[in-house]
């Protein structure tokens, strides 16, 4: 790849992400250049005055980790909010699926949690789009200083 062809990197915030109507005017303007292909996305944020932004919830959900009751009612509000947007985009995704927490163990991993939005809205808006998700997990490598141990795709340009 020459680097007159470098790929646009696009970051779209949660508001630009906060529901179905949100992501499909993402849609159109990553479609509008070809070479926007490296695309990143925050979780949902708010839809109106009041409202809750995913990553909201997800930090109350580590909060209230320990309450059952309190967690499935969190969950419940994350999992609606994911639901009335791929029912609005019209694509399927399985929300619980990816929301897996089994995994997380006793204690809340505040890090995986939270990441869960962003992870989601990759996924939605790349079925979407008709697009492939990668998971950042597969391609981006960390040191113990936080250093990246891997060049990623387009790091020589």
């Amino acid at each position: 790849m020459k680097c007159a062809d470098k790929p646009i990197v696009c970051k779209f915030g949660g508001s630009s992400l906060s529901g179905a109507e949100c992501f499909r005017s993402v849609a159109r303007i990553i479609i509008e250049n070809d070479l926007r292909r490296v695309i990143i996305v925050s979780a949902p944020g708010k839809r109106y005055t009041g409202d809750v932004k995913i990553t909201d919830l997800l930090f109350s959900l580590c909060r209230v980790w320990f309450d059952d009751q309190k967690k499935r009612k969190i969950l419940d509000q994350v999992y609606r909010r994911f639901d009335d947007i791929t029912m609005g985009l019209g694509v399927a995704v399985d929300i619980e699926t990816c929301f897996d927490l089994s995994t997380v163990g006793l204690e809340p991993n505040v890090d995986f949690i939270v990441s869960r939005g962003e992870y989601l809205s990759a996924k939605i808006l790349a079925k979407f789009l008709g697009f492939s998700f990668i998971d950042p997990t597969e391609i981006i490598f960390l040191d113990k200083k936080g250093k990246t141990e891997r060049k990623t795709p387009f790091a020589n340009c």
